[in-house]
């Protein structure tokens, strides 16, 4: 499963942080497809050191998940983000040309 490409956890209820999520996506770097979709764990403070876990993801899906100003901040830092899905997360702001 280290090859794995595509990971959707739309509306899993998982009781762990962010920090918990992160730790288990660092165990899958060649993920290129992540959809958090209807994840109200989300809506802690990510900070750009949790965010490099990230790094390789091309497509990443957000949407109905409540999300802090603090991560549209960092989201800059994902170099590889070519599709990125916002849409009801009450999120309000500009988007940083890089990350922080």
């Amino acid at each position: 499963m280290t090859k794995l490409k595509n990971l959707y956890l739309d509306g899993v209820p998982i009781r762990q942080s962010f920090s918990g999520l992160v730790s288990l996506l660092e165990q899958f770097p060649s993920i290129k497809t992540l959809s958090l979709r209807d994840n109200s764990y989300l809506n802690e403070r990510v900070v750009a050191e949790e965010l490099h876990v990230l790094r390789n993801v091309e497509e990443l899906f957000l949407d109905d998940s409540p999300l802090d100003i603090i991560f549209l901040q960092n989201i800059g830092s994902l170099t590889s983000l070519k599709t990125l899905s916002l849409s009801n997360c009450g999120l309000t702001g500009t988007l940083p040309a890089q990350g922080t």
